[in-house]
């Protein structure tokens, strides 16, 4: 048996801070396992091994011991490893580690045992990572660095101190004995503790700071070799989120009840870096739908499918869209949409519009950032571009139940309703904006119907539709959504269903909507012929479009406000903070890659720089500061002055580069102070 070290005052401090790295090291695997056996198992272990081999002695294993029971834990481990699957094996290798350190915990305490107990909770640390998802792992791994930093800290000194102790012992026998026993040792030894606790302390604080802001230097800077999106695939515990390019009436609202993250969606005004909030509730299009028949709509399956054409009009707006795995091949955004840039790896069906993703796109998180002029002013626009509608389109368009004199009109009632609502307004059908807008105006505005996310009885052998037209007038969106359609083709009007999701929770924090399955609606999109598109709908555009899509949404406001996605207060507040850690740990750690680096670190970098530079050496700056404050008065020069001296992206660059200057200054300073010191024991 070794035997144990001499007994130092720096020995209870290690013994604690390496049982607080052990403890805090099974809580990050428990946590990566969700499962508080092994945690609980730790405390005890670490706790009856103090008491018992530490301070009593009552239970001390021997080496002998000790390897004979290390040896039947790796075997048994071993044994199992083999007949478990690739996740059981992690476990496996998790639970090893930690029997290992409680064998090492019952024997005599050497500097040698405590090392060896701390790169045990390393190796654990190393595990967790591969098993704790999101932000929280962070969180943790830098509690576990600072502990790391003072353990290992006040390890090194306890083994230098145990080193010199042996020396001084019984003339008598040469045996050690207790620094405590010779007057100067005991001195020197006791004293250490009270001299350099401090020191210790700045000394760990120091290194823990100047090792965060190098690795994150490091980490962000270097550019990584590959280009493109790679993202981790997901895990097959995570499920997909929910979302269907059909509607069957009644099914919508049973979707609107689930909370889960559809995606996040960040806006900002051509090349800008700050973020965009609109005014209103943008309308993210995922799916046109159709075709009818009793009670389900469906899409069209186009054979156009083409790349996504690249633009860079004068004024557009981009969209960062960060997706959660979906099964479905349609991507949401505000439309029309556009590629910034050549090789994009989205596509287009050319015949209606709609915005597809490949396959390898579906089964893991993804982030895709497109270019739109459907955002004008910070509104969404109520016309969309679009071609001349072709014949086999328009009839589709236009389609409805048939019937003759034998087979009944399923929508009688609805036809009535449309007619009697033009004849009130005295507007002909052969006006199609003004019949569409006054057919909105009564589903919406009229007060004859109510939404309801509850279900809804129906009359027997009636189409849903007409129901809730003439008797049950309430329902969810895609009934408002539904009998707008019907409304508007019972007038020669030609209309189709969008479907997507509506607005989303805006996250002040982070400054992106988060949307969810909750936000999923329903709304109608009537075409307009050329001539009736009124003359301002487009005047930004270089081009006038042959037609347009005039988006309407039917159903009644005060539904569209749900208490879920509009809470406000500090706990808002901080679960949106969770939630932008969330996104910055999975886009910017988890998935950073050499496009992310550009965007969100060299681009920003190199704009602030540049600007910088033409700020202090541009004469045409000077100038035009010359100019604003002969025009202006000192208090109207105050005041833009007030609104331009700082920039937040200077600053931080500004506050990261000098911490770097002022870590990397103390670290030389520190090498250079340990290398006289090596140089003059040498001497």
């Amino acid at each position: 048996m070794p035997s144990p070290a001499p007994y130092t005052p720096i020995e209870e401090r290690v013994r604690l801070s390496v049982a607080a790295l052990i403890v805090f090291a099974t809580i990050m695997l428990g946590v990566g396992e969700q499962s508080v056996v092994l945690t609980l198992c730790t405390l005890v272990a670490v706790a009856v091994s103090i008491y018992v081999t530490d301070i009593r002695k009552l239970f001390v294993l021997s080496q002998a011991m000790a390897n004979f029971v290390a040896v039947g834990v790796v075997s048994v481990s071993l044994v199992n490893m083999l007949v478990v699957d690739r996740d059981g094996q992690i476990g496996a290798v998790a639970s090893l580690q930690s029997y290992m350190q409680y064998v090492l915990l019952f024997q005599p305490k050497t500097p040698r045992v405590y090392w060896q107990l701390a790169l045990l909770s390393l190796g654990q640390v190393a595990i967790a990572a591969t098993l704790v998802a999101g932000p929280l792992f962070g969180v943790m791994l830098l509690v576990y660095l600072l502990l790391g930093i003072v353990t290992f800290t006040l390890l090194l000194l306890h083994t230098e101190v145990a080193r010199y102790a042996p020396a001084v012992g019984d003339g008598a026998t040469g045996s050690p004995i207790r620094a405590g026993r010779s007057p100067q040792l005991a001195g020197s030894v006791a004293a250490t503790p009270r001299r350099m606790r401090r020191g210790i302390a700045e000394q760990g604080i120091g290194i823990l700071g100047v090792t965060f802001v190098v690795t994150m230097f490091l980490f962000f800077s270097i550019p990584r070799t590959e280009s493109g999106d790679r993202h981790a695939d997901i895990d097959d515990s995570v499920s997909t989120v929910e979302y269907s390019s059909t509607i069957t009436l009644g099914e919508l609202g049973e979707v609107v009840q689930n909370p889960d993250v559809v995606m996040r969606i960040e806006f900002f005004q051509n090349e800008s870096t700050r973020p965009l909030k609109l005014t209103g509730d943008p309308l993210f299009r995922g799916s046109v739908l159709s075709r009818y028949d009793n009670g389900a709509w469906t899409g069209e399956r186009s054979s156009l499918i083409m790349p996504l054409p690249v633009r860079k009009p004068k004024s557009y707006v981009r969209q960062r869209i960060s997706i959660e795995p979906m099964d479905v091949r349609e991507l949401f955004c505000v439309m029309p949409v556009f590629a910034l840039q050549s090789g994009s790896p989205l596509k287009l069906d050319g015949r209606i519009g709609q915005l597809l993703r490949p396959d390898d796109f579906r089964s893991r998180q993804a982030e895709v950032e497109v270019g739109t002029t459907g955002i004008v002013d910070g509104r969404c626009r109520s016309y969309l571009p679009a071609e001349a509608l072709q014949p086999s389109m328009r009839g589709n368009l236009l389609q409805m139940p048939d019937f003759d004199d034998e087979t009944p009109d399923r929508f009688a009632g609805l036809r009535a309703t449309a007619a009697d609502v033009l004849r009130d307004k005295a507007i002909e059908p052969s006006n199609r904006l003004a019949a569409a807008l006054a057919l909105h105006e009564y589903v919406r505005y009229s007060g004859l119907y109510a939404y309801s996310l509850e279900w809804q009885p129906r009359t027997r052998n009636m189409d849903p539709i007409e129901d809730f037209v003439t008797v049950n007038r309430a329902g969810h969106c895609e009934y408002f959504a539904g009998a707008l359609v019907m409304m508007l083709r019972s007038q020669g009007i030609p209309a189709r269903m969008a479907i997507g999701f509506k607005g989303g929770e805006w996250n002040a924090v982070g400054g992106y909507y988060q949307v969810q399955q909750l936000h999923a609606h329903a709304w109608v999109e009537a075409y307009v012929d050329g001539e009736q598109i009124p003359p301002d709908a487009f005047g930004d555009l270089d081009e006038q479009p042959a037609g347009a899509w005039l988006v309407l949404d039917p159903t009644v406001s005060s539904a569209d406000s749900d208490a879920a996605s509009r809470r406000i207060g500090i706990l808002a507040r901080l679960r949106q903070s969770v939630d932008y850690a969330r996104m910055l740990w999975s886009n910017y750690i988890v998935g950073l890659n050499f496009k992310r680096q550009q965007q969100g670190i060299y681009a920003p970098i190199q704009s602030t720089a540049r600007s910088a530079f033409d700020a202090v050496f541009s004469g045409e700056a000077w100038r035009q500061r010359g100019r604003a404050i002969a025009r202006s008065h000192l208090g109207t020069f105050w005041e833009w002055y007030r609104k331009h001296w700082f920039s937040w992206r200077g600053g931080l660059v500004a506050a990261g580069a000098s911490t770097l200057l002022v870590a990397a200054y103390l670290a030389l300073r520190r090498l250079t102070a340990l290398f006289v010191r090596w140089r003059r024991a040498r001497a």
